[in-house]
Order: C-alpha cells, then structure tokens, then sequence
C-alpha cells in the first residue's frame, strides 16, 4: 500500500466517523472518488519545443493520474501547512494587541492631563 492510498484510506475514515476535513482530505477523496470512477484527467503537455516527453507523462502528452495525484496530495498539504501557519502567526498578533490595548487602557485611567486655562470654558470653571 502506498503513502497516497493510506492517506485515502485515513480520509474516508475521517469521512465515516463525522470528522473535520482539511484540504488534504478533500483532496484525497476526489483523488479516490476518480479511481472508484476510473477517470482520467486530460491534461495536454504542450510538447512543441520539447522532444523527449518524460516518463510522467503517456504518448498523448498527458500528466500521469497517479502524478497527477501526487501533485495534488503534495499541493494539498502545504497549503493546509501554510494556513495553520498563518492562523498561528494571526493568533500571536491578536495576542500581541489584546496586551497592547490593555496597556494603553491602563495608562490612560492612570493620567491626568492639565489643560491650559485658555482652554476653559466659563461654564466649566469652577
């Protein structure tokens, strides 16, 4: 069993139990979902100025399903990867201003300004 079909076979666990998919899981499931189908993506290689088309690639000039899914699965999980990432750094930055905000609030309770008598109003003077 390969490292893709056993993370298709965690996501479909996912899926049976009611669980929270992330964007490898998806992935994952539309990657099952075209192998239960037996589809094929068509995806045309402009071969003009290559001449040998690599291995990954059939006769056609068409991307390899299992590459294809690969890719995908690899794209899937940096982009989850990239986003937990930045949710942290978001989080730590929320943080940061909650703390700054209460500082400010702290010293603005703590200071008392005197204003110039210029300023007074005669209905403020006491």
């Amino acid at each position: 069993m390969t490292e893709d079909d056993e993370n298709i076979q965690r996501a479909l666990h996912k899926q049976r139990l009611g669980l929270a998919l992330d964007a490898q899981d998806r992935w994952c499931l539309q990657a099952h979902e075209r192998r239960e189908r037996n589809e094929t993506r068509a995806q045309p290689l402009d071969t003009g100025l290559v001449n040998d088309t690599p291995a990954a690639f059939d006769a056609d000039g068409i991307l390899t399903e299992e590459l294809a899914d690969t890719l995908g699965y690899a794209l899937a999980q940096v982009t989850d990867e990239l986003r937990q990432e930045f949710q942290s750094d978001l989080n730590a930055l929320r943080d940061q201003l909650r703390v700054t905000r209460s500082l400010v609030d702290n010293d603005r309770a703590n200071t008392v300004v005197d204003l110039p008598k210029m300023n007074w109003h005669k209905s403020n003077a006491a």
